[in-house]
């Protein structure tokens, strides 16, 4: 629970430093979605390391919507 909280609180900086590993345009036609960057990423927390996949998706309204896909310690 920890590392989780730890991603979040610096979710903006850890995206932007992460790289862009696939963007897909929206296939299943869900209303207001319109493509899904994957990002990758690692991370120490606590002196351990950790692999980072979030997925961010694009709405149509501008916003974006976050998911953190993989938190997984290497």
């Amino acid at each position: 629970m920890h590392e989780h909280l730890h991603v979040f609180s610096k979710l903006g900086k850890i995206i932007e430093s992460s790289k862009l590993i696939s963007q897909v345009i929206e296939k299943k036609n869900r209303k207001n979605y319109i493509h899904w960057n994957y990002y990758l990423n690692g991370l120490i927390i606590n002196e351990n390391k950790y692999a980072i996949e979030i997925e961010v998706v694009s709405l149509d309204s501008g916003f974006n919507q976050f998911h953190l896909e993989r938190l997984q310690l290497k």
